[in-house]
């Protein structure tokens, strides 16, 4: 079996790209009075268990 990309040629796959950009404040590793960071947090809300 060969490759079909040869040695050296470039690829006609188109691979996407993302950029992303983030706070560098240290707000999303802080924990809260639980020990949860923020999308923790976020997620635990949304599963309707916040009665504590």
């Amino acid at each position: 079996m060969t490759n079909p990309i040869a040695k050296g040629a470039l690829s006609a796959i188109a691979i996407p790209a993302v950029s992303v950009s983030y706070a560098q404040d240290g707000t999303s590793t802080q924990p809260n009075a639980l020990g949860m960071r923020p999308m923790q947090e976020c997620a635990y809300q949304k599963r309707g268990e916040n009665t504590c």
